[in-house]
């Protein structure tokens, strides 16, 4: 392909320009090789910014946190500090079970 056509081809899609400029260094036999070495910068980018994950929410991967990775004992007990601390009770409703297994 012609640095005209890649250039035109380029053009037409969303990428960070950092990467389209090493996808007008690029050799391309046809459209074909030129619109894959486009999807697997793609791919890359998405790796890279882990695009598509949910971020914000608490914990992240592999950092542990939260009342899911507690025991029902431990997470009572921290509960139990909070509500001591901050002379707090339990919401109307919510009996304080056993846990003395």
């Amino acid at each position: 392909m012609s640095e005209e056509e890649v250039d035109g081809f380029l053009s037409t899609i969303k990428l960070p320009e950092p990467a389209v400029e090493w996808l007008r260094e690029g050799q391309y036999e046809d459209a074909d090789e030129l619109k894959t070495a486009v999807v697997t910068a793609q791919t890359r980018i998405k790796a890279l910014t882990k695009s598509g994950k949910v971020f914000g929410q608490g914990a992240g991967e592999g950092e542990g946190g939260g009342k899911d990775d507690m025991t029902v004992k431990e997470y009572d007990a921290s509960y139990a500090d909070i509500a001591e601390k901050y002379n707090l009770t339990r919401p109307a409703g919510e009996e304080e079970e056993d846990t003395d297994e």
